[in-house]
């Protein structure tokens, strides 16, 4: 059973600016990549 959320993981999340024609200063795509997860708390 996955019961608890953990966070996201500062080292591993991303983001990432690709430059679009005409290149100007606000002429770009933003993507992101999360790394977040969620803790099993189920016992075996």
């Amino acid at each position: 059973m996955i019961d608890e959320f953990t966070g996201c993981d500062k080292n591993k999340t991303k983001v990432i600016f690709y430059p679009e024609d005409p290149y100007g200063k606000t002429d770009y795509k933003i993507e992101t990549e999360l790394s977040c997860g969620t803790k099993d708390t189920k016992k075996k």
